[in-house]
């Protein structure tokens, strides 16, 4: 196993504890992605577009889904379940701008 050290040389400089989470860790790499988008506030609304919830999910992207035109205004365990569909073990990561 190699060191932490020489991890993040390998790496490079751009950015190396995002890469690594990513990579390496992709439970915690999920969880800073929602928190950048919304930092947790199921609730939370972008003003500058149709993003809204936990995971900043477009109208357009969410789709109705669970019955819910917007994602903030479903339950967080809808949200969660929408999330982990798109996310598909961090395939999906591009679906969010903090990828």
């Amino acid at each position: 196993m190699v060191g932490f050290g020489h991890f993040l040389q390998t790496m490079g400089n751009v950015a190396p504890s995002i890469r690594a989470l990513k990579k390496f860790a992709p439970r915690y790499f999920e969880s800073y992605v929602m928190m950048r988008e919304s930092g947790g506030n199921i609730r939370a609304k972008n003003p500058s577009s149709t993003a809204s919830g936990k995971w900043q999910f477009l109208d357009s992207t969410w789709a109705g889904y669970g019955g819910y035109s917007s994602a903030y205004l479903a339950p967080e365990s809808v949200q969660d379940a929408r999330a982990r569909e798109l996310w598909a073990g961090g395939a999906g990561c591009g679906h969010w701008n903090a990828c």
